[in-house]
């Protein structure tokens, strides 16, 4: 429901336009010039109406500016993934799925979800039911860490096998969620366990600039996506040169936002 979208009243009782999804960024394509439907009257040539002529019924007519819109959705991967977040109860959350040789999205959904049927009115759904949480903005948290270790491996500042120290609860840069920490750990063993002070030292060799440069790098400056409507952000990204954000963001928080879409097209990459 959520790519499709739903519609609202325009001009008229009769006039429905796209408000969100499909259905607004291709309103004009799919909505045509004319109706399908007509009811025709005769008029003279001072345009008063003749009567005995009475009215022409047209049905079906021809409409050369209304199209179809063919997506890049995959029907039966839509519907597995639609099933299997209400097997698992999904009360809020989103799945996307993308083939990685295309970027093409495959699949798409996001919970709570929504009838499109026409009979039901705003007040029935459920709460945040029209929110599309695929296309919402959320601290990536750890997956952000994929990005500081390829920027820091990619910029030659670390290798895998260099050590790091955590401290735990007790570290001096950020806590750790383990209490009494990991102790010495290589580069790819802190990625392993999601280490946070081992990141936020990472962070703090990147530097802000080239940080912004990676995030940017891996598509987090933009939520466009292509063919489907477009999503105005502020880039926050910006922000992690301010005091005390670098640490932050090197473990994908605030400043740091990101929906599943570039998460996943991040990942992909």
């Amino acid at each position: 429901s959520h790519i499709i979208g739903y519609l609202g009243i325009g001009n008229g009782p009769d006039d429905w336009n796209g408000l969100t999804g499909i259905e607004h960024r291709y309103n004009k394509d799919l909505k045509g010039a004319n109706s399908k439907d007509a009811a025709r009257i005769f008029l003279d040539a001072k345009g008063r109406f003749i009567s005995g002529l009475g009215y022409q019924v047209d049905e079906g007519l021809a409409d050369r500016a209304r199209k179809n819109v063919i997506l890049t959705i995959d029907w039966e991967i839509q519907e597995a993934v639609e099933k299997a977040m209400e097997t698992a109860g999904v009360k809020k959350g989103a799945a996307v799925i993308m083939d990685t040789s295309t970027g093409d999205i495959l699949a798409l959904a996001s919970r709570p979800d929504y009838q499109l049927e026409t009979d039901r009115t705003l007040e029935s759904q459920a709460e945040n039911s029209f929110l599309n949480y695929s296309l919402s903005l959320f601290q990536p948290g750890s997956v952000f860490k994929v990005v500081l270790a390829a920027a820091a491996l990619e910029e030659g500042l670390v290798s895998p096998e260099d050590t790091f120290f955590c401290a735990g609860s007790k570290d001096v840069l950020v806590s750790c969620y383990l209490e009494e920490g990991h102790g010495d750990l290589t580069l790819g063993e802190a990625l392993i366990v999601s280490c946070n002070p081992t990141f936020a030292r990472v962070g703090l060799k990147l530097g802000a600039e080239k940080l912004i440069e990676y995030t940017n790098k891996f598509g987090f400056d933009t939520a466009d996506i292509i063919g489907y409507q477009t999503i105005d952000r502020t880039k926050a990204v910006d922000r992690i040169r301010e005091r005390f954000n670098l640490v932050n963001a090197s473990i994908g928080q605030w400043p740091v936002e990101a929906n599943v879409v570039q998460v996943n097209a991040m990942i992909t990459a």
